[in-house]
This record gives structure tokens, sequence and C-alpha cells, in this order.
């Protein structure tokens, strides 16, 4: 019921989406319009003007009626296809980085910092001015815990639908349908499971002689059906909903808009598919898509405030909070959250936004305590607790576990990759089935081991636990001394099995993460090394004696180098492994496994899965941990070619509606041509063209406004009273983000990577040379990098 309440709530926001949009509008910006109806002196100027900048140093073509390039970034919404997927251009390349809208963060912060003190003077002039502003600072909060209380609620239900749905595959309980095996069997007097009397099998229920045969096929065929619903769900109503969202994430805060993809349908069917896709038994997670589920619920439920929703910096710290809420119900960790949050998501990560974080992660986990799912009074399934300690001579075994988590991501990331560009370029047309044929063999593979037919969280359950806290049943599959030759081999090949089908798997078109596929992977390969480490530690009494030899110990440490491996996460991993595990003895052997899997992994490429399907993908996103070239310059990346600007003079009402008629996002603003020569063309400001068509909308809403009424950027001129004029000058950025150049690239990288630039001017002894765009910098980076490549 909740669940369902949930969903309503967020499509009523949907719908009110625009009315809110039209209320914000009207009451955050500035309410000057027109100054007094002054008239300079000296009779007309001339109109406005597409200006082509001459600088002697430079080439520049002759000006156009139809200017070529901008500062803008073309508003081109993605392609969609016949087959019901978004085309997002060719498999390798930067195409898509006009499909979209660049956010400039820092206009966004001058503009809330200017809506903030505009509401304060209005605050104090009323009666409970300070009882409005304390409600306005408490807003964030509020919005905050509500987001950190749905996350919570979502990440619960949807653990009891997987285990659901998965056990389906298997039976169901006749006396409670909705039920899982383990809570059908809590009541029964024989622990085991085997033995339990109130489940009922599929094979059971259909007939006795060939109940082998049968359970296989219905296990196959749910599974099948399963992953097919799941993608007809992605394809039918939301293709943004695959895959896991953190490459999408991470390019949105970084500063670029994909519209859509955090939007309430996003939301509905990703949560609903992922359901389907991991309990259909394929070889992914849901606590990678839990991140991008956290994000659409912060960005729908923000609407419920024009102030966050409006407001690109607020909704960017709702957007990183939410993402780290959507980590911490994934693994039971808030603090793990916060530093995921800081360490991969957001490229600009304040102190007040980390503190926010935090905030909504404690709501969220706190929701998923009350609602329980797994009915065992932890966060999740494979939290463990360790008694014995490790010893010295242990840390060499963790560093083999490290090197081979470096060796795995890098192996894993190229596998990956390729086959993802095979995926596009071969089987773009049939993703179902794709889908289907995955679905089908993934199902007649798991069948057959029992490390492989339940979900991914019982097996890392079993693989992290210590033999004496373990269940009769996972006793038996890990513990059993009598057979431990077959636990290691059956290990093994659940290991190697997982890593293929999880090459393949990540990139289909159902909701996909990899975060618990890489731990599963590390987990078994870590627990046969354990247990060997326990056998040979068997027959010298001595280190017997001395040491506590634990398996999942290693199971733990291989999961997080794997991990580590895959995503190149350091510091975050090593917390969310103490928090899943609530020992402080094993955080030193994480962190050595966790190190030496970054090195390894460096020696091979420093960017992780996340990044490269950036690129692969086109994404524009600017990596903080990129290498940049210092011998290439401002004046190599620049455009200088046709710009677009306003001379500072000379505009009226319809001169600057015609304008608005171009798709550019903003008019470098110079001195005009009128002035003396060494005055021409000197950088004034910048206006950018979301603040111009509001002032020009509101001034026309004024009766002594007509299509001749002349506008200005400067006031600095003679006036004669007489004739009303529209005053633009506080619209006007005189204070640009501007550099010489001769400025490296890699100087101008780190600017705009760390102050979330939009665009940057390039002047020359005070005059307008030229402007470069983040895509610029992104298009000339991946040039350097393509041409690198083929130098190797």
């Amino acid at each position: 019921f909740f669940f369902f309440f949930f969903f309503i709530v967020f499509f009523f926001l949907d719908v009110k989406k625009k009315s809110i949009s039209t209320r914000m509008t009207s009451t955050t910006q500035p309410q000057r319009i027109l100054s007094e109806p002054f008239l300079p002196e000296g009779g007309g100027l001339p109109p406005s003007y597409a200006s082509s900048v001459r600088n002697p140093h430079l080439r520049f073509s002759p000006p156009t009626d139809t200017p070529l390039i901008s500062d803008v970034d073309n508003v081109e919404e993605p392609r969609v296809s016949t087959t019901g997927f978004v085309h997002k251009g060719p498999a390798l390349g930067v195409r898509t980085v006009d499909q979209l809208r660049t956010v400039d963060w820092m206009g966004a912060a001058i503009r809330d910092k200017r809506s903030n003190k505009q509401r304060s003077k209005e605050f104090t002039h009323l009666r409970c001015g300070r009882l409005s502003l304390a409600y306005e600072s408490m807003q964030g909060w509020l919005l905050l815990a509500i987001i950190g209380f749905v996350i919570g609620v979502i990440a619960g239900l949807t653990a009891i639908g997987v285990d659901w749905v998965s056990d389906l595959k298997v039976g169901f309980c006749p006396s409670h349908l909705w039920l899982n095996h383990k809570l059908c069997c809590q009541r029964d007097t024989d622990p085991a499971l085997a033995n339990c009397t109130s489940w009922v099998s599929w094979s059971t229920l259909i007939s006795q002689d060939y109940a082998a045969v049968i359970g296989y096929a219905v296990y196959v065929a749910f599974a099948v059906v399963f992953a097919l619903f799941s993608g007809w769900l992605v394809k039918t109503f939301s293709i943004y909903a695959a895959g896991s969202g953190i490459p999408e994430v991470k390019t949105i805060l970084g500063g670029f808009s994909i519209k859509g993809f955090l939007g309430g349908w996003t939301l509905l069917i990703k949560t609903v598919g992922m359901i389907y896709s991991v309990g259909a038994g394929l070889h992914l997670g849901k606590e990678g898509p839990f991140i991008h589920l956290a994000c659409c619920v912060g960005n729908v439920l923000s609407r419920i405030s024009a102030r966050f929703y409006q407001s690109e910096v607020r909704k960017r710290e709702i957007l990183a909070a939410a993402g780290a809420a959507g980590l911490t119900v994934a693994f039971g960790a808030p603090i793990g959250g916060v530093l995921f949050s800081l360490e991969e998501l957001s490229s600009y990560f304040p102190h007040k936004t980390m503190w926010r974080s935090f905030f909504c992660c404690i709501f969220a986990a706190l929701t998923v305590s009350l609602i329980d799912p797994f009915h065992t009074h932890k966060l999740v399934l494979f939290e463990v607790t360790y008694t014995h300690n490790w010893g010295m001579l242990e840390i060499f075994p963790f560093i083999l576990l490290g090197m081979a988590g470096g060796l795995y991501g890098a192996f894993f990331i190229k596998m990956n990759l390729t086959v993802c560009a095979l995926r596009k370029r071969f089987l773009k047309m049939w993703p179902m089935t794709e889908i289907a044929v995955l679905a089908f063999v993934t199902g007649l593979v798991n069948y057959t081991s029992p490390y492989l037919i339940g979900t991914q969280t019982d097996l890392l359950s079993g693989l992290f636990g210590q033999c004496d806290q373990l269940s009769v049943d996972d006793q038996a599959l890990y513990c059993n001394e009598n057979i431990v030759g077959w636990i290691m081999l059956g290990l093994l090949i659940a290991g190697t099995v997982k890593i293929i089908f999880t090459i393949f798997t990540i990139g289909i078109k159902v909701p996909a993460g990899l975060l618990i596929p890489s731990l599963s992977i590390g987990a078994c390969f870590g627990r046969v090394l354990g247990i060997c480490v326990k056998l040979a530690a068997e027959k010298y009494p001595m280190i017997a004696n001395t040491y506590a030899i634990t398996p999942g110990i290693y199971a733990a440490v291989g999961a997080a180098a794997f991990l580590g491996g895959v995503t190149r996460m350091t510091v975050s991993l090593v917390v969310i492994m103490f928090e899943l595990t609530g020992g402080l003895e094993i955080v030193l052997p994480v962190m050595i496994g966790v190190i030496f899997a970054k090195w390894v992994g460096d020696a091979f490429g420093r960017e992780g899965i996340y990044e490269r399907q950036i690129v692969l993908s086109g994404y524009p996103y600017l990596d903080m941990k990129a290498e940049v070239a210092d011998d290439v310059y401002a004046a190599d990346v620049m455009t200088s070619k046709d710009l677009f600007v306003l001379p500072l003079h000379g505009h009226t009402v319809d001169s600057l509606t015609q304008v608005l008629q171009t798709t550019y996002q903003g008019y470098p603003v110079v001195t005009s041509h009128g002035d003396s020569p060494d005055l021409q063309d000197l950088l004034v400001g910048y206006v950018s063209r979301r603040d111009l068509e509001h002032e020009l909308a509101r001034a026309l809403q004024r009766p002594e406004v007509f299509g001749n009424t002349r506008c200005y950027f400067s006031l600095n001129v003679p006036f004669s009273r007489g004739v009303p004029y529209v005053d633009l000058s506080h619209i006007l950025d005189q204070v640009p983000v501007q550099v010489a150049e001769h400025t490296p690239l890699d100087r101008i990288f780190d600017m705009f990577a760390a102050l979330g630039l939009r665009y940057c001017v390039i002047t020359r002894y005070g005059k307008l040379c030229g402007i470069i765009k983040k895509k610029d910098i992104l298009q000339k980076v991946r040039a350097l990098e393509e041409e690198e490549r083929w130098r190797d």
C-alpha cells in the first residue's frame, strides 16, 4: 500500500511541475524592470548586430547573418529509434555532447545568492519575518528527511520483492503466498530449508515422477519470463531505467542535464524492473541501481519546494545527498554512503553538502531498520561480525588478493567494454532477443550449482560468515570439513562462471548493477584462499595454535579488492566493508587489499569502469583524476570565429527579441564600434539567455513599453528625460571568468572541474578573443587521448 501510495505522490508532483516552475519564476527573480523615463542624448544608436571580433594575431571569418558558433550549448534532445531505445550516437565519440545541456553552476550560485538576499529583505518587513526565515532554512532539512524516508521504504520493499520473485522460480508458500522461502519455513521445527514442509516446490506440485526435470524446466522458464518482463518495461516505458545509472548520475552532478533521466517514470520502471531482473537470477545487482533510484526520488520530491527545484545549486545538493542515501540502504553503510558520494559521484562536494548527505543517510538507514525486510534486525543480509583476529603472517595472502583484484579489474573493464561496443554494433536491433538468450543460458547454469541457484546476497552472507554463526544449510555448503576439496572446487567454478556471465550481462537493457557481482566474485576466490591458508596452518601446530584462520575474513578482503579493482574506489570502499562487518580488526586487511588492487589496476589505466562507460556512451564529464597535457593553450581550444556578441548600447526590445530567436544560451557584451579604436571590442560582461528572456518578458507587461523602447546594459551615458527605457544593467555579469589566450589547458581544466564553469572568456589586453565551453575542453581532451592511443 505504501509502495503505490508514494508513486501516486510522485506522479502528482510530476503533473504539478509546470505550475511550480511558473510560480518560482515569478517570485524569485529580481523585481527591477524599468528605470526612470530617460532618453540618451544625441538621437538613435545602431541596433544590435552579430559582430566578428578581429584580432591581428588570430584569423576570424567575416560577420554573417547566421552566426556559426557562440558560447552556447545546442539544446537538442536524444533521438528515439524505432526499437524504442534512445540513439546516443556512435559507440565511441563525443557527438552526444551536443545532445545534453550544460548547467552553469557558478551562474546558478550567483542567482541563488541574489534570490536569498531578496527574500531576506522581503521577510524583514513582515510581522513574522523571523519565523518565515526559520521556515525557509528548515525546508531543506525537512525535504532531506522525507527523501531519506522514501528511499528507505523503497529499499525495504524492493528487498522483500527481490527475495519473493527469486524464490518463486523454485516454489511458493501455500499458506502465505507473499512469503519467501526462509520466512515461510521460519516456524518449522526443522531448521534446514530442505526439510521444510510449509514450502511447496513446483516439481512436487506438478508431478512426482520427473521432479528434477520439471523443477529444472520451471526454474529456467521463470528466469526467462522475469528477465523479458524487465526488459519489456524498460523498452516500452523508460529506456533510462536500463543499467546502473551511476555513469549518468556522475555526468549530471558534473554539470550536464539529461532530460527525463531522473523523472517519475524512470523511478517507477527501474524499481519494478530491478525486482524482476535480479529475481530472474541474472548476474547483476540491485545495489548500483539504488543510487540512481535515490537520485530520482530526490529530483521528484524536490518539486515540493520550488526554492530547491528551480535552483541548480540546491538541486545538486539534494541529488548528492540522495545518492549517498541510496548506497546507504544498499549496503547498510551511512558513513560509507557519504564518502562514496564524495569520492565517486560528486565533482564538487562542500562541507554543507556533506552534512546534509549524512542527515539524509541517517533517515534512510533508520527507515530500513524499522521495516526490517530480512527479519534479522540487520540493514543488509550479508552483515557479519568476526570474533577471531588475524595474524601478521596473513598479510601476504591479503596482498595476493589485492593484486588479483587489480588484475581482475583491468581484465573485466577491457572485456566488458569490448562486449558493449560489439553489442552496439551488431545487437542494437535485437535487445529483447539478447535478454532472452542470456537469461536462458544463465538459468541453465545457475540451477546446477548450489552457490548460484540462490540470490547473490545469500551467497555473500555465507561467504562472509564464520562457521559458528552460519545456519545449518550454509554450514553444509561452506564449512563441511569432510568435503573441503569439493567446496573449494565449487567456489572456483562459481567464481569463474560469474566472471563470464557478468561480462556479458552488464550492459543489457535491464536495470543492472555490478557492485554485488564484483563483491561475490572476489568473495568466492577469497574464501578459497582462506581455506587453503587454514589447511596449510593446520599442518603446523605452532601457527594453528597462535592464529585462528577465518576464511570469512579472506572473503571480505577478496570482495573489497575485486570491487576496488573494477571501480577504483578506495576510502569509501574500506569504510563500507567496515560497516558491513562491524569489526575494526579487518580494517587493515581490507585497506591492504584495496590499495594493492588500485596500484595494480592503475598500471593498466587510471579510469574505473564508470569513467570508461561514460567515455563509451559519449557523455560529457570532466574527470578530476584525468591527466591533461600542459603544452596545449587556451588559443588552441577556444572558439574564435563568428562570435555572436552584443554591443553595450543601441538596443531595442524588438532587436533583443530577435536575438533570442537563436539557440544560444548567452552572449558576451563588448564596447560599441562607435567608440575610439583603442576602446573597441573591449569585454564589458556577459548576459545569459535566461535572464534576458525573463527581463524582456516582464518589461513587455508594462503598458509604456513597446517594441522600439530602448534597452541598455549600462547607464554610463548622458541621458535626457522624457522617454522610458529598459535598464538591463543588473543582469549583466560584469566579472565573467576570463583568462589570457596563453593559459595552459590543464589550468583551465582544473578551473572548469572545480568551479563548475560552463564557459570561460578568453581575452588579450582586455579585448575579446574567444570563448571556451566545457564541451570544447571535452572534445580537445578526448582528441588528445585518441592521438596518444594511436601513438602507442
